[in-house]
């Protein structure tokens, strides 16, 4: 029970921590958003919370089998996070590494769509890698390796007790 209740979380939050943050951002405040640095990353504007927002809503909750290896059902979400991504016209594993690197770099500075960006991005990183601690399982592994330590980046900047 333990288990579908943490997976639950895990999709309830993906979905709905876009659209909190959406109708936290007054639509009025103007910005300007710095290119990604990293190919296919998200940029920090309304318009692409927007899309993927509306790719997570098209897409709706990822099919998993409870019954299955902690790993496995991590690979599923990962696996679903990158299709909702690439349905909004952007690369997930690019918005990891740009988020990593901007919470290192400028993370005193984050703005308003950034943090937009970045708070979703942290709280999904943060409830799948709970799933993966919760059972000892060393999800990192499942990443390609650039990935993988832009993740151990947004951890150690988040402060996530790893």
């Amino acid at each position: 029970m333990k288990t579908s209740i943490s997976i639950l979380v895990i999709a309830v939050f993906t979905a709905a921590s876009l659209i909190f943050m959406i109708a936290c951002y007054p639509s009025n405040v103007a910005f300007a958003a710095a290119p990604p640095r990293y190919s296919g990353a998200a940029p920090y504007t309304e318009e692409a919370v927007r899309k993927i927002d509306a790719a997570f809503k098209q897409a709706g909750t990822p099919k998993l089998d409870l019954s299955e290896p902690v790993e496995e059902r991590y690979l599923r979400i990962l696996e679903f996070e990158r299709s909702v991504y690439s349905s909004a016209g952007y690369s997930y594993d690019a918005t990891l590494k740009e988020v990593a690197y901007d919470l290192q770099t400028q993370s005193s500075q984050l703005q308003k769509p950034h943090v937009t960006v970045a708070g979703y991005i942290v709280g999904e990183v943060h409830m799948m890698m709970s799933e993966c601690q919760s059972k000892k399982t060393d999800c990192l592994r499942l990443y390609p390796s650039d990935v993988a330590e832009a993740v151990r980046s947004i951890l150690k900047a988040s402060n996530f007790g790893m």
